[in-house]
């Protein structure tokens, strides 16, 4: 499409129709111009949505929409404001979970610089830093990022990178995934603590036994309870963490 209407007023009809607000200058509230652009955007063809990055002129601003996945991560580039890393598997409340602070260039004046963008690749982030070139990140644990989801994201390796095009991920049915799923329904409280830990030590119990078909049925049977308490969860994200949960316990994978 050569001018797509992607910010008109569907209550109006008005092309521009983020700009019925002002916004603060220099001057006082002033209006800002027409909304009629994105400065960058990125499109998931699979499920049919797109999230677009600073659209128009002298307004800084971002969509979010989710997948509908067990939880929704993004890596963000904000120039000498270093690297954000958010959930938004809330689209209406994101939040920060890890962080890059670069620090300016010169803090008495304006210099450009710092990381023009940041995309997650097989398990590190690439930061374009334009000052100083690249920059290379690999994620710590922390309260909203346990070592097993780090380790389950490391379990998909793709082949290649289209920024403007994101792929759609398919996770491997290893025990790690499910020890992923496992530290984000205790993060929510989706389940008991102690139903958490029987579930922790069931896969556990697997691990060691070197997948033994005792421990795998015995993995097996705890699949009903997971999908019956999915009918009954607290959000949409914890039944779909509970079915991808009992989906891996299943027929797991080492």
């Amino acid at each position: 499409m050569s001018s797509p209407r992607v910010f008109i007023d569907p209550r109006t009809g008005a092309i521009n129709g983020l700009n019925n607000s002002g916004t603060h200058g220099k001057k006082g509230s002033e209006k800002p111009a027409d909304t009629d652009q994105c400065h960058d955007i990125t499109v998931y063809s699979a499920i049919g949505l797109a999230r677009s990055a600073r659209y128009g002129k002298l307004r800084g601003a971002q969509w979010f929409s989710n997948s509908g996945s067990g939880r929704d991560v993004e890596v963000q580039a904000w120039y000498q404001g270093g690297i954000s890393v958010m959930d938004f598997t809330d689209p209406a409340n994101p939040f920060e979970i890890a962080y890059f602070d670069r620090g300016p260039i010169d803090p008495k004046m304006l210099v450009l610089g710092g990381d023009w963008s940041a995309y997650w690749y097989n398990g590190y982030t690439y930061g374009s830093e334009i000052a100083r070139g690249l920059d290379v990140f690999q994620l710590t644990p922390s309260k909203f990022l346990t070592q097993n989801e780090i380790d389950a994201a490391k379990t998909v390796m793709v082949a290649d990178l289209n920024v403007k095009n994101q792929q759609k991920i398919d996770w491997p049915a290893k025990l790690v995934v499910a020890k992923a799923y496992l530290d984000q329904l205790s993060r929510s409280q989706a389940l008991p603590a102690s139903r958490i830990a029987k579930l922790q030590k069931a896969i556990e119990n697997t691990e060691k036994s070197h997948m033994s078909k005792n421990n795998m049925a015995k993995l097996n049977g705890l699949v009903p309870s997971l999908e019956k308490s999915a009918a009954t969860a607290k959000t949409p994200a914890d039944a779909t963490r509970m079915h991808a949960l009992a989906d891996v316990l299943r027929h797991p994978s080492a």
